[in-house]
């Protein structure tokens, strides 16, 4: 089992360096042991930097949000009802999130203390949301298309 593991990871890092290589596969320890020393995990971690990079887990983590979590979200909360009007209600078919947009904004300022000129960028980053929604108002029932329902910030 152990060999077979060894030559299955030795295929997949076929195009990385030596240096990988050799922290991910020169080890007496079984390929499906864990790793319990805190020396032999920071072996690790130049290999795992190089194989998988520092943003990844959140890039995928983000993606995973906007695939599948949001949805999930939506689903969860899907009909909007009124008390005071049983006959009304709105429920939300689907919902889809946008490609996120950047905006820059640049500007500088003169403070009077130091009588210099100070540079500021703001960086805004904004996707947006549409929903498609089934609303009935008393007996009729209307299925509107893709409502934007705003631009949600994701970073300031």
């Amino acid at each position: 089992m152990a060999d077979a593991l060894k030559e299955a990871a030795s295929e997949k890092l076929e195009g990385f360096s030596q240096d990988v290589k050799a922290c991910l596969l020169d080890s007496e320890a079984a390929p499906e042991a864990p790793v319990r020393e805190v020396k032999e995990k920071w072996r690790l971690l130049p290999a795992f930097l190089q194989v998988r990079g520092l943003v990844k887990q959140h890039v995928d983590s983000f993606n995973h949000l906007v695939d599948i979590e949001i949805k999930q979200i939506v689903k969860a909360n899907e009909k909007v009802t009124v008390d005071t009007d049983p006959s009304f209600y709105l429920k939300f078919l689907d919902v889809y999130v946008g490609e996120p947009s950047v905006e820059e904004e640049f500007h500088s300022e003169r403070t009077w203390s130091s009588d210099r000129f100070t540079p500021q960028v703001r960086v805004r980053v904004r996707v947006r949301v549409r929903v498609r929604v089934r609303i009935r108002v008393r007996v009729r029932v209307r299925v509107r298309g893709w409502i934007r329902l705003r631009d949600v910030p994701l970073y300031p």
